[in-house]
């Protein structure tokens, strides 16, 4: 396990042998007050795995509010989760997902390249900056992500960021 976070870094300091419960991840993320909108989440390779915690709790829960998941993946096949994805799309009304392919098979009609400010002005909605966000992915992308939406009016407090190296 790599040592990315808070917690991972804490297993570094248990003894061999120690037993360890995980679980998870579960939950909807952050939504601070007044980020009532909607969701927005933005998720590149493994960060995918945050973004359907909190679409399997939408679903749980039977959310109605808006959300927009845009995930960036290298090809078609790459796109982890894809059908469960698809049955999320079906289950919650308000779910669209936008999947971003970086090296496209031939005849790909969707998004091409990676994640960036110009895929999120197509796809964020007039009202953003009344949405919360998550955004996970590669650290670079995870920066550049939450700085374009605070370009597009979302306030720092409203974005939840998790970089995986």
């Amino acid at each position: 396990m790599k040592a990315l976070g808070d917690f991972s870094a804490s297993l570094a300091h248990l003894p061999v042998g120690t037993e360890v419960l995980v679980d998870g991840p579960h939950g909807e993320g952050v939504h601070p007050a007044g980020a009532v909108r909607g969701r927005l989440l933005v998720a590149a390779g493994i960060g995918i795995t945050p973004a359907l915690s909190v679409l399997r709790t939408a679903a749980e829960r039977g959310e109605r509010r808006p959300l927009v998941l845009i995930y960036g993946s290298r090809r078609w096949a790459d796109v982890t989760f894809r059908e469960e994805l698809e049955a999320l799309e079906r289950r919650l009304p308000g779910l669209r997902v936008v999947h971003v392919l970086s090296q496209p098979e031939r005849g790909w009609r969707g998004e091409r390249g990676r994640v960036g400010e110009d895929v999120l002005r197509r796809y964020a909605p007039a009202d953003v900056p009344g949405w919360s966000a998550l955004v996970c992915g590669p650290p670079a992308m995870v920066a550049d992500t939450a700085a374009a939406l605070e370009r597009l009016g979302m306030t720092r407090a409203a974005i939840q960021a998790e970089g995986f190296g």
